[in-house]
């Protein structure tokens, strides 16, 4: 660059002084993209998620959209469990309880990550382990993705729970949403929008320890 500018006599004139200025603060503006997205977006703090959910302990009640993606059915009546358990580590949801199409999800704390397991009741007892996905998630709408999983051999291929959404924007009215992937694309769903029917009184929980193995 300098031979370039020398030979153009852009050095020492009012144009060379410009055209430095310009290089110095590109170079002073100029991030790396994980400094970027850091400035843009604060961390997000997964342990207040964990604490918003235990607040939906109890009892919940309300109807369901579940099928196909193409062909959905209403299911007019339905009930999902919300339950603090194991000293308030864990937070247990029962969706559609008393059904035989019952099934859980284990919220727990994995160091500073939120994630759980999910205990799916079809695709031959299908047990799919996620975590938030933070990029997407916001304080009111929790968004979790498939890690991996067991008696999924294939997960490009066979049917498991590949993502679960909980709005709590409303609450009064929740969401609870379990997206299952065949053959490695949505191919049927469960929307459940359910309004408290129980909820326990809140009580104190201890603080979730940290762990030093967390899930890749």
């Amino acid at each position: 660059m300098n031979t370039y500018l020398r030979k153009h006599n852009f050095i020492g004139g009012g144009l060379g002084f410009a055209v430095i200025a310009l290089a110095g603060m590109a170079a002073a503006e100029s991030k790396s993209p994980a400094e970027s997205n850091s400035a843009a977006k604060p961390t997000f703090d997964q342990a207040a998620a964990f604490e918003k959910l235990k607040q939906l302990d109890g009892k919940w009640t309300g109807s369901t959209v579940y099928g196909m993606l193409n062909d959905p059915q209403p299911i007019p009546k339905v009930a999902h469990k919300f339950h603090i358990t194991s000293g308030g580590y864990t937070v247990t949801e029962t969706l559609f309880a008393g059904t035989d199409m019952e099934m859980l999800s284990v919220f727990y704390m994995d160091g500073d990550d939120l994630v759980l397991t999910h205990y799916c009741s079809f695709g031959g007892g299908t047990q799919s382990n996620m975590k938030l996905d933070v990029e997407n998630s916001t304080k009111d709408e929790l968004r979790f993705v498939f890690v991996d999983g067991h008696n999924i051999p294939d997960p490009m291929k066979d049917r498991h729970i590949h993502k679960i959404r909980l709005n709590l924007a409303n609450k009064a009215q929740i969401e609870s949403e379990i997206i299952a992937h065949v053959n490695g694309v949505p191919a049927e769903f469960a929307r459940s929008t359910l309004s408290p029917s129980t909820l326990s009184p809140s009580t104190p929980s201890p603080s979730t320890p940290s762990r030093s193995k967390k899930r890749k």
